[in-house]
């Protein structure tokens, strides 16, 4: 009989994890820019940095992001890294985004891992401005750390 009294336990812990504990989460890290030192023939580019994580924009559009990202549960929850860039007055307030959202990592993680994820992309202006891009018009970054499954 004691077999039997564990069934339903593991039946209703099931049951709570597929109704209520599965979810998306967005988490938010708005950063201002700092300048980086450009050598002699180099382009510039702007760094956004929030703790070990790190965005690079260079001269043209084209940015990296790259840091590690936690996961604080045993169940598993798929994390995508992503940005968006826009301009604001200094501390990133009353910031005008001049893009969306791009996403350019997913990985699964379980078990409280930390996995490092990275990947590129290109800034293109929404709407387009009539002017041709310019790196000193951004100010700030937004980091956007989203998470579905079993998140933290």
């Amino acid at each position: 009989m004691k077999g039997y009294a564990i069934a339903p336990l593991v039946f209703a812990l099931g049951a709570s994890l597929a109704a209520g504990e599965t979810d998306e989460h967005v988490r938010r890290y708005t950063v201002a820019a700092e300048k980086a030192p450009a050598l002699p023939n180099q382009k510039q580019s702007i760094v956004f940095e929030h703790g070990e994580l790190l965005v690079t924009l260079r001269d043209g559009g084209v940015w990296d992001i790259e840091g590690p990202v936690n996961h604080t549960r045993f169940f598993c929850g798929t994390y995508r890294l992503g940005v968006r860039f826009g301009r604001g007055q200094p501390a990133c307030v009353n910031v005008k985004w001049l893009s969306d959202v791009e996403y350019v990592s997913s990985l699964k993680h379980c078990n409280s891992a930390v996995r490092i994820h990275n990947g590129s992309g290109t800034l293109v202006p929404d709407p387009a401005p009539e002017t041709p891009f310019d790196i000193d018009t951004v100010t700030c970054a937004q980091i956007h750390i989203k998470c579905s499954g079993t998140c933290n």
